[in-house]
């Protein structure tokens, strides 16, 4: 309940940084948005094109986009959510683009020495050591999940990695739940058959 009204805080505060922005002509206050939510869109453009100073790019035009972009937004979504649809689409095309990739799972991927999530452990809360061994594992994932198609990949890193509900990410798709959970069950078929070709 506490982080719902955290939530509606947050909400309400992005809503009167931006009237003010667009009402009262307070321009500079973008500044404010960007630095609250410049993380969370350079995170997601990291997961998803895996090259560091294309995601400081990608994450510098996302951010003019939703600047010029300001008037359209509705008070009635989440700031958030309508930042993140533009985000996910951004990377998406620019993935498009260059031919690259996309990746997901709800059930465990088999590797050589265990089966691994992609709801992965907080490494700061375990043990250094197995912490280690987890990340490498993981990266090896990542690396094969770089090459599945690139329609696959925004819906897996919203959902694995920026940890939203499948709803959330219907609505920041514009797709219906039923192709959320369908492009995620694909993604896992041609994952598991990378990871036994790859052994």
């Amino acid at each position: 309940m506490n982080e719902k009204k955290n939530g509606d805080i947050t909400d309400s505060k992005d809503i009167i940084v931006i009237d003010r922005i667009l009402n009262k002509g307070e321009k500079q206050l973008f500044s404010e948005l960007i630095e609250k939510y410049k993380s969370l869109v350079f995170n997601l453009a990291l997961r998803m094109t895996k090259n560091y100073s294309e995601s400081e790019e990608l994450t510098q035009e996302i951010f003019v986009k939703v600047y010029s972009k300001l008037e359209d937004y509705k008070v009635r979504y989440k700031f958030r959510d309508w930042l993140y649809a533009i985000a996910s689409n951004t990377i998406t095309d620019r993935l498009r683009k260059r031919k690259f990739a996309f990746f997901s799972i709800d059930k465990p991927i088999k590797t050589e020495k265990k089966d691994v999530y992609f709801d992965f452990v907080d490494i700061k809360q375990t043990d250094p050591e197995a912490g280690l061994l987890e990340k490498e594992e993981k990266d090896k994932i990542l690396n094969l999940v770089s090459g599945l198609p690139v329609n696959y990949k925004a819906v897996i890193v919203l959902r694995y990695f920026e940890k939203l509900s499948y709803e959330e990410i219907a609505k920041i798709s514009k797709l219906s739940l039923g192709t959320v959970k369908t492009r995620l069950h694909r993604a896992q078929k041609m994952l598991q058959k990378k990871i036994k070709l790859n052994k």
